[in-house]
This record gives C-alpha cells, structure tokens and sequence, in this order.
C-alpha cells in the first residue's frame, strides 16, 4: 500500500501555510529553506509499498544552489538592459513587448536554475527507510525536467487552477516514471475520477478565503496522488 500518512493534520496544514506564504512575503528569498523543510516533513511520512520514506538532503546545498541561480537570473537582468538601452530602442519596439520579453526571459531564468536544481537535490535526498548508502536522482535530460514545470505552470495559469489535479498528476506522472531511489524505479498510474470529488469545493474555499485554505486543498490532492505510486517489478 502507497500513502501519506498524515496524523496531525493541524500541523500539516500549518507547515504547508507558512512555507507557502514565507517564500512569497520574502521574495522566494525562503524558497530554500521553506521547500527542504516542507520536505523534510512531508517525505518521512510517505510510503510506497508499504515501505516508508525518509529524506537527509542539504539545506546548504539547496542555498548554494539557488544562490547561483539568483546571480545568473541578475546577470540575465543586466544583459537584457544593456541590450534594450544599446539595440531595440532602435527598432521601434513598445515598452510593453519588452517588458512581456523581459518577463518569459526572467521566468524560464528562474524555473531552469532555481526551480529545477531543487528538485533534483530533493531527490537525491531521498531514501528508503531501510536502505543506506545507495543512490536516488533521475534518469532523465535536465532540459526535459524543465519543459515538464513550465508546462504544468501553464496549465494552472490557463485553468486558472480548475485543472492542479490533471497537472499535479501530470508532474507526479514524470517525476515517479523518471526517478529512482536507492536504484528502485516506480510507476505511476493515477485515476482522474478519484482526484476531481472535492477539487472544485475546495478551490472555491480557497478563493472565498484568500488563499488561506489552499495548502489544506492542495495537500489532499497529494494525499491521493501518493495511492497512485508502486515500485516497478
């Protein structure tokens, strides 16, 4: 049997919330921090097959990575001035189309060396329980690691969050069918009509109560997505 066993929900809740809104109110300066702790909680009461889950990955590692993430992104920040300032005044272009350039530059920047390279720490840090000194990572390309979150970022942004469980699915589907831990590879094979009963009503809490109710929404989506994982055998 897979699952996420949560028996305080009190307290998930609240770990969901503040590294929810922490990473926003900081900037994603907390992103780090919010996201190893979030998985630090969150991965030892994980389950698949039966078999529990703990996670030992490095806080340090993740600020080092966002760290470089950041400098590239604000190096990124100068190039593309520069570049406005020296050659596209010259052609006439609206502020506006720059500043929409800007942006998808900046997003991709963002979602390739912050986003991506935490997850792939997450997942190196990633363990069975019972095993020790083995391996876990992905047996995938980067680039298609990154293609995968920019996809399910725009299908929340089109849906405007009436499809999360599709892509939360979609993003358990790729990340299950292309990782590994301790040298185990897992399959993925979820039901859309056992994630969509409560989706709707909880979506409209989490509007009707500015987002507050959201991490409770979400985790339940998780919770499910979880019942869907196997070791491949």
């Amino acid at each position: 049997m897979s699952e996420l066993k949560i028996e305080d929900r009190k307290k998930a809740y609240l770990v969901m919330l503040w590294t929810f809104w922490a990473s926003i109110f900081s900037f994603s300066l907390a992103y780090p921090v919010c996201y190893w702790y979030r998985s630090k909680y969150f991965i030892p009461k994980k389950y698949i097959d039966g078999r529990k889950l703990r996670f030992d990955g490095s806080l340090l590692k993740m600020y080092v990575f966002y760290s470089i993430g950041l400098s590239i992104v604000i190096g990124l920040l100068f190039l593309i001035r520069f570049l406005v300032t020296t050659y596209i005044n010259n052609l006439n272009i609206s502020p506006k189309t720059i500043s929409n350039i800007v942006n998808v530059v900046l997003a991709f920047a963002i979602s390739f060396f912050i986003v991506v390279q935490e997850k792939r720490i997450v997942q190196q840090g990633t363990h069975f329980e019972d095993e020790v000194d083995k391996k876990s990572g992905f047996d995938t390309r980067i680039f298609l690691l990154f293609f995968k979150s920019i996809l399910v970022k725009i299908i929340n942004a089109v849906s405007a969050g009436l499809l999360y469980p599709i892509s939360e699915s979609l993003k358990y589907f790729y990340d299950y069918n292309r990782c590994y831990i301790d040298g185990y590879h897992f399959a993925y094979k979820f039901s859309i009509r056992k994630l969509y009963p409560r989706w709707f009503l909880d979506l409209l809490l989490s509007i009707v109560t500015f987002g507050f109710y959201l991490p409770a929404a979400t985790l339940r989506i998780e919770e499910r997505n979880q019942t869907f994982v196997h070791i491949k055998k």
